[in-house]
């Protein structure tokens, strides 16, 4: 069984990612950990000695509240939810979650298009993706749960591509999938890895590689998802710098990167 890490703050962004990552573990056998994490304000006075417990008793009461109302659900029964909270800032309380339970991948909402402008993401998401190695799904707060049959992997460093989809096979049934590879090249004709490679690392999956000539290799990756359907884009990362230089387009592109779509955002291990 796999195990799906989803923070919350308990907003409607986070609810969203909560239902999204119910469903998916349905269809993966998965249970959730649900994550809260709280922290002391800055300027609170040394002599509240117990403001951190009465942030703590709060932050569980909320969790048991929220999860009850998701539990309660006929759809969710016998779902396995794990109420995780905990003091400290996103990424500190990740890091905690991982060494109490074995995550495999983590759910996080966002900001959504109609949000502040070059804060699509949500500063808590940014952080993940800053920092976090693990696999991270981005649900919009738009996005519908749909099984995960048409997918888009985009890649600026192809020799990763490999990893990704070993991770893809663990979460999706690929016998039932079309998987599309979007390789960005600066001209027509260009070969930018070595197919006989990938066809050794992934063989016997139903796979189509896709050139899209652009000199900006975010461009056309944005150019492609725009025009073809997806249940999910799967972006490679290897530094936040590509994800950040998505983020800080204009909106109208943002709107092509499907943002009523989730983004699984994969840190390859090269």
């Amino acid at each position: 069984m796999k195990t799906i890490l989803v923070p919350t703050d308990f907003s409607a962004n986070a609810n969203k990612a909560l239902e999204y990552a119910s469903k998916l573990a349905l269809d993966i056998n998965a249970k959730l950990v649900v994550m809260n994490s709280y922290q002391i304000p800055s300027g609170t006075s040394n002599v509240m000695i117990n403001f951190a417990d009465i942030l703590e008793k709060d932050s569980k009461e909320e969790l048991n509240k929220n999860l009850k109302l998701f539990q309660e659900k006929p759809e969710f029964a016998g779902l396995e939810y794990l109420p995780f909270s905990c003091y400290g800032y996103i990424t500190e309380a990740i890091k905690m979650a991982t060494q109490q339970y074995e995550i495999d991948l983590i759910v996080m909402g966002t900001t959504g298009a109609s949000g502040i402008r070059n804060k699509f993401f949500g500063s808590n998401t940014v952080d993940a993706i800053r920092h976090v190695e693990l696999p991270i799904f981005v649900v919009p707060l738009e996005a519908e749960y749909q099984p995960l049959r048409n997918l888009i992997l985009a890649s600026d460093q192809d020799q990763s591509i490999k990893n990704a989809v070993n991770f893809l096979l663990t979460i999706v049934d690929m016998n039932t999938t079309k998987l599309d590879i979007v390789s960005v090249v600066d001209s027509k004709g260009q070969i930018d890895f070595e197919e006989s490679i990938l066809n050794e690392g992934i063989r016997n999956i139903d796979y189509q590689v896709h050139q899209v000539v652009n000199s900006n290799v975010v461009d056309g990756i944005l150019d492609y998802t725009s025009k073809n359907e997806s249940d999910l884009v799967v972006l490679l990362r290897k530094s936040y710098s590509f994800i950040e230089r998505i983020m800080h387009i204009s909106v109208t592109k943002k709107m092509a990167l499907h943002s009523k779509k989730p983004l699984l955002l994969f840190k390859p291990k090269i």
